[in-house]
């Protein structure tokens, strides 16, 4: 009987539910809620009393760090010249028993003409040095030496001697003022005094509880005289990360947080220790009530308030009298739905209608959902009704945020490169009642400003009547195209470095052709030298009393036109490798020296003279130096070439560096008959020349090199004779990163 009930009951309409469910919502909760407000009250109680019991802790703890205390400034006054090794073992006992003391330091005073015989003394004593220093805390955090002040009360004890903590000893105090305040407070009152809580130079925070000594049992109401009647201050470092374990909180749900009663509660420079409750229930912050405990602490030195804070959350909701609960108004759910059965079978040929039309809308959904295309659907309001997949993660929005919304407020459209105004597609959708394509460059503009470029349209929807029910926004993020298009343009840009590269391969393998004669004859010649001073050793050593200082210094002679010849073709090799493209710091100075030697056999046998004149300290470009050793080699190869008819007395080239508008330019100028007009007009188009048995590519490499690295080749004819040709390059960054371009993305 029971089951048939409920096989019954889940066969119910959707009134009849409703009905069952308004039911339920009303006694459940209600017995809930009374259930839940005894307990709240009971758990109110309970934490007063554990706020009361953390408040005796504290109390005690505070006590402790006075008792500490006036049981040091005891001794002192007992045995006024008590030493280090006096107070130890009573320092070493009271640590121990009190964990959140963190050390225990002693402050003497030391008038300025005292400092040098105080600091010899402590070094003596300490057998380390010693120096009365000050410390920044509030700029660089450094050490430095204590200006001149009238006395200072530097550490010169600490217990224990904790290593991390070290350079704190010769600190004086008085010069920072977060200590000074508290250290005139306690010479002025001869009670002691707290400084506002700090971080430690070891890690934490900490605070500093002092209590001057002076040499006398009843110090003087004078200023002056008070503070000149001081001996020293003892202090104690309070580790206010010790103060309070996360174990002595009596619950999981509380938090503690003790502070300077001249602070506010949250101001992190008055904070003296926060423990925060592990459980700390945030999340029920508006449906649970917050328990809050606030209590000024009764020492007069360290005047501190307590504040402890419970955020209830589900513990109050017991479980097993919540099931009961459920089990009660559930069993009336049932007998509810045994009575409305009949009623729910009345209704099974509407639900069957509804299940199709569900899963007509249904397939409808997964339909839009697979395409690729965003979509989105408004009503006659332009608010947004429907939006698939696509169209949320375009819009970086979610349906259920979206919907309801004006189209304007979730897809904003930018018209980029627009010279006029542009009338909303929307707008002009439902005026003309026709499909609208989005205009051209229409970007989709996101929350960080991001831009999507998208194209697609606006059609209209109508309804049974033929009026306009509404529109519908299709659209394509068109980034992907862009990206690929890009990719292949990076491709190609790839492809025409690596061919400019090898064109320049070849045409300097095509200059050291035609400066073969040349070469040989550079390299011939220390070979020849080579020769003649091994023979000469032959002949000394066939001698009967060999000269064994001729020999040796003809050797020497030898070695270094080997060198030299080594040299030569060091040069040739590293001019005539096929390498990639590369950027690095060039000195066009040395550049120009490089051509000169390479080229020195073509000038002489051309007898051509070479004037150089290179600016000093010539700072460095960024380029390919073996690229631009081209292009300078070219152009003074054509300079030669140009004067093959001029007298030998005129053939004069002349080579320049200067420094204009922080470029750095080079320029080479002949002495020939100059270019023509009809030359220059083509000077540097591909394959033309004007030589006989010439490429027509050193001119077209040699522009191309020069424009790679942002300058420009011009050609001009001088107002004397001769053609000029220069180029100029940007000086190098200093903090520049060398690239090599040949495989650059």
């Amino acid at each position: 009987m029971l089951f048939t009930s409920i096989r019954h009951a889940l066969t119910l309409s959707k009134r009849v539910w409703f009905f069952i469910v308004i039911t339920w919502l009303i006694l459940f909760p209600l017995i809930l809620c009374i259930q839940v407000s005894s307990e709240i009250n009971a758990q109110r109680q309970e934490f007063e009393q554990q706020s009361e019991s953390l408040y005796e802790i504290i109390r005690q703890r505070l006590d402790q760090n006075e008792a500490v205390l006036g049981g040091l400034d005891a001794l002192f006054n007992t045995f006024p010249h008590l030493e280090f090794d006096g107070i130890r073992g009573y320092s070493r006992d009271m640590l121990r028993r009190y964990p959140h003391i963190y050390t225990i330091e002693l402050q003497p005073r030391v008038d300025f003409a005292d400092v040098l015989r105080f600091e010899l003394l402590l070094s003596k004593k300490t057998k380390h040095p010693f120096h009365i220093k000050d410390f920044d805390f509030g700029g660089k955090r450094s050490w430095h030496t204590v200006g001149k002040r009238d006395f200072y009360f530097p550490i010169t004890f600490m217990e224990p001697p904790i290593e991390a903590a070290s350079p704190i000893l010769g600190l004086d105090v008085y010069s920072e003022p977060k200590f000074r305040i508290a250290l005139d407070a306690t010479i002025l009152s001869g009670k002691p005094s707290i400084s506002i809580p700090f971080d430690l130079l070891e890690g934490g925070r900490g605070y500093l509880i002092f209590k001057a000594i002076f040499n006398t049992l009843t110090p003087s109401n004078v200023k002056a005289e008070r503070y000149s009647q001081v001996t020293q201050v003892i202090s104690l470092l309070i580790h206010t990360n010790k103060f309070l374990s996360r174990d002595e909180l009596p619950s999981e749900f509380i938090s503690m947080s003790l502070h300077h009663k001249n602070f506010k509660s949250n101001d992190p420079n008055g904070i003296i220790d926060k423990v925060d409750a592990s459980n700390n229930n945030h999340q029920f912050a508006s449906v649970f009530p917050l328990f809050q405990f606030t209590r000024q602490l009764s020492s007069e030195s360290q005047p501190f308030v307590i504040e402890t804070d419970r955020q209830v959350g589900l513990e109050v909701i017991h479980p097993l009298p919540t099931l009961m609960t459920l089990g009660a108004t559930l069993a009336i759910l049932l007998l509810l739905a045994v009575i409305y059965h009949q009623r729910k079978m009345n209704l099974a040929s509407t639900k069957d209608a509804e299940d199709i039309l569900a899963q007509e809308k249904e397939n409808a959904l997964v339909t839009l959902h697979s395409i690729s295309d965003a979509v989105i659907s408004l009503d006659a309001d332009r608010r947004i009704r429907y939006m698939n997949l696509v169209a949320e993660t375009s819009t970086r929005t979610t349906l259920n945020d979206a919907v309801g919304r004006l189209v304007e407020e979730v897809v904003i459209l930018h018209y980029e490169l627009s010279q006029s105004l542009i009338v909303s597609p929307f707008t002009q959708c439902m005026e003309s009642l026709k499909v609208v394509d989005l205009p051209e460059n229409s970007a989709l503009v996101l929350d960080n400003h991001l831009r999507i470029l998208v194209e697609g349209s606006v059609s209209p929807l109508f309804g049974t009547k033929n009026e306009l029910a509404g529109v519908v926004l299709v659209f394509r993020d068109m980034g992907p195209i862009r990206r690929k298009a890009l990719e292949a343009a990076d491709a190609s840009d790839q492809r025409l470095r690596q061919h400019q590269s090898d064109l320049a391969h070849v045409v300097r393998l095509n200059t050291m052709g035609e400066m073969a004669a040349g070469i040989a004859h550079e390299i011939n010649q220390p070979l020849a030298t080579i020769l003649s001073y091994n023979q000469a050793c032959i002949r000394l050593l066939q001698e009967k009393e060999p000269d064994a200082p001729t020999i040796i210094n003809a050797m020497h002679s030898a070695a270094a036109q080997s060198k030299r010849a080594g040299k030569i073709i060091a040069r040739l090799r590293a001019f005539v490798s096929k390498q990639s493209m590369r950027s690095a710091p060039v000195n066009i100075n040395q550049v120009v020296q490089n051509v000169l030697s390479l080229s020195d056999h073509t000038l002489k046998d051309s007898q051509v003279t070479v004037i150089v004149d290179l600016a000093k300290n010539l700072p460095s470009v960024t380029a390919d130096p073996i690229q631009i050793e081209q292009v300078v080699l070219n152009l003074v190869i054509n300079g030669i070439d140009a004067m093959r008819e001029v007298e030998i007395a005129d053939r004069i080239i002349r080579i320049l560096t200067t420094i204009e508008n922080d470029r750095v330019r080079i320029l080479i100028r002949d002495s020939g008959h100059g270019i023509p007009e009809y030359v220059m007009n083509h000077l540097f188009d591909p394959f033309f020349t004007t030589k006989k048995d010439g490429m027509g590519l050193g001119l077209t490499i040699s522009y191309s090199i020069v424009e790679t690295y942002g300058g420009t080749l011009k050609a001009t004819n001088h107002r004397e004779s001769g053609a000029e040709f220069s180029f100029s390059l940007a000086i190098r960054d200093p903090n520049a990163v060398d690239l090599d371009l040949s495989e650059r993305e």
